[in-house]
Formats: structure tokens, C-alpha cells, sequence
């Protein structure tokens, strides 16, 4: 069916992400018992974290590494490689995936190759542990993040615990009320936890992309958050190439993130709509937001691109074609 939402027993195709159907949630813990869901021939999947993928691979060229930081489960890197394989049937050297998360109590340490996985790296080693300018590193292009957040734009919790495997907390995150003391110091941690991968991705030597994803509709977790690293990162780059053009009489070039909408078939009619001045999961600030409704859990993208600078001898600074 098509042109609205399922009901109990139908499915529909998913108007953003095109390898994705969309299920009724009565039918959620039926697909999860199903021989088809138990024997990973079919995953299920917040909204989020497809959509997610799907503008990570926007940008993923041939021969790049890409790597999956924080993420909750092992999905979002096998749904990567499936992708991937789709998009590049016939161009050498094929895309690379890596996946570096800490492993759940009694989680099944052969599920990526259950789940018919054949390239995928998977570690638990720290993620801010690696050397950004380390030679095993040098091939890293694109890194998605899946932030520490309160999972406030989250209208469904025990139905994303099931899909996601998510962590018990979030309950207790949701019905603790407003203003309590242990509630804000948590949330206090976890933007700091994601500001600080967030900052380390930035400083990778060979790094185009990093996509953020996030399922909180907070501003301090979400769109400030993203401001102040990206501002901070910017300084300290601009001072570099300012410095290097100092020495040199020549026009030296710097760099500095910024974000961008990414492009594909599937969000194209929504970058219309934002450009017609319609209602777009587009915003302003070249982010994505999809708000919490009895429809869909609510969530928040950004995907942040390197781009070169010049730094000319008047000290500005110009955006290279």
C-alpha cells in the first residue's frame, strides 16, 4: 500500500530511505518472533538510524573508509555494507567499513557475520584512543556518531528497546521529572561525552564527512551542541592556516566544517520543499529534524563537511570552489 500508514497486517515503502518498509507497530512483536527477523533476513530499525546511513552514504566515494563510532547496535554498519554493495556492484576498490562500539552484556559476538556481514572490522577498542594522523587511520573519509543523549524526541521507548537494543536507562531517563538533580547531571555528562567524540572526529587528517546522530529534540543536545564544537574546531583551524600564511607570501589554505544538507533521491523532494519555503525536515541550518508524533519517533542529523579555505594576506577568508 501507499499514500498513508500501514495498518495491522500491511506494510509500506518508506519515502525517504528506499531499501526500507514501514510496519505497524502492532505487528512489532510478531516480526520479532517471525523465522525471517530471528534469522537476520530481516531487521528491524528505528527511522532514525536508516535515514542516518542513508546520508552518510550520500557521500561515500570508492576506495574511502567509513567508520561507525557510539552506535547502539551493529545494524547501522550491516545495513552500510548492504547499501554499499548496491551502490557500488562494479567500482574498485569497494568502500570500507569499520565499527567500533562497546559490547552489550551477553550480546552475541558473531551477530555481524550472522547477519551476512563479509567486510565489516568490528573492535571495542576506544574510539579516542585512535591517532587521527596514525597510518592505519590515513584511509578514514566519513565517521558517523551515534550520540549519548536523553532520547527525548523518543515517543515510543519500549518499542525502540526492542528494534534498537537500546539500554534500560532511557526508561528512566523519560519518567524521571524535569529539574531533578541526577537527571541534569546525567544529561550534563552525556553532552559532554558526545562533544568530546564529536571534537576528536573533527581532527582526523583525511576526514571528509561526519554525520551526528541524535534522538533527543533538546537544542543543548542537538543543534548547540554541534555550534559550539564546530565553532571551537574552526578557531583553532583558522588560526593554523593564519599562522602558516604569516610565514608565506604566498595565498596559503586552511580549512574548516560546516554543514550541508546531504543529496540523494530520497530526501530531494524535502530539499524542495525547504527551498519553496514549505514544511521540510530540512531546516535553516542544514540539519535534520524529524519532530516526535504518534507517526515516528522524533530525531536529529547533521552531517558536517570539510572544506577548503583560502587565507589570504588581509587576513580573510574565502570558501574554495
Amino acid at each position: 500500500m501507499a499514500g498513508r500508514l500501514p495498518q495491522p497486517l500491511e506494510y509500506a515503502s518508506d519515502k525517504h530511505c528506499s531499501d526500507v518498509f514501514i510496519f505497524n507497530r502492532a505487528d512489532v512483536s510478531t516480526l520479532l518472533d517471525s523465522e525471517i527477523v530471528v534469522q537476520k533476513n530481516l531487521v528491524l530499525q528505528d527511522k532514525s538510524t536508516c535515514l542516518g546511513v542513508h546520508c552518510c552514504l550520500s557521500n561515500v566515494a570508492g576506495g574511502e573508509e567509513v567508520l561507525f563510532v557510539n552506535c547502539i547496535n551493529v545494524c547501522c554498519a550491516v545495513h552500510m555494507e548492504g547499501l554499499i554493495g548496491n551502490k557500488f556492484p562494479l567500482i574498485q576498490p569497494v568502500p570500507q567499513i569499520r565499527c567500533i562500539r562497546a559490547l552489550k552484556e551477553d550480546e552475541d559476538t558473531r551477530l555481524i557475520t550472522k547477519m551476512g556481514s563479509k567486510v565489516i572490522k568490528a573492535s571495542t577498542e576506544e574510539f579516542l584512543a585512535l591517532e587521527p594522523n596514525n597510518e592505519k587511520n590515513k584511509s578514514i573519509r566519513h565517521i558517523f556518531i551515534e550520540a549519548n543523549d536523553t532520547r527525548s524526541a523518543v515517543v515510543n521507548p519500549i518499542g525502540f528497546i526492542e528494534v534498537e537494543a537500546d539500554d534500560l536507562n532511557i526508561l528512566r531517563d523519560m519518567w524521571t521529572p524535569p529539574g531533578n538533580a541526577a537527571k541534569e547531571t546525567r544529561r550534563g555528562e552525556m553532552i559532554n561525552k558526545t562533544s568530546v567524540l564529536l571534537k576528536h572526529a573533527l581532527k582526523f587528517a583525511g576526514i571528509r564527512t561526519v554525520t551526528l546522530l541524535s534522538h533527543s529534540e533538546d537544542p543543548d543536545e542537538t543543534d548547540g551542541l554541534v555550534s559550539r564544537v564546530v565553532d571551537t574546531t574552526n578557531r583553532i583551524l583558522y588560526r593554523e592556516a593564519e599562522l602558516l600564511a604569516s610565514t608565506s607570501r604566498n595565498v596559503s589554505t586552511g580549512t574548516a566544517f560546516n554543514p550541508q544538507v546531504p543529496s540523494f533521491p530520497g530526501l530531494q523532494e524535502e530539499r524542495e520543499a525547504f527551498e519553496a519555503g514549505k514544511p521540510s525536515i530540512v531546516m535553516k541550518n542544514k540539519s535534520i529534524r524529524v519532530s516526535p508524533s504518534q507517526e515516528s519517533n522524533g530525531f536529529f542529523i547533521v552531517i558536517l563537511h570539510k572544506e577548503v579555505k583560502f587565507v589570504l594576506d588581509d587576513r580573510r577568508i574565502l570558501t574554495g570552489n
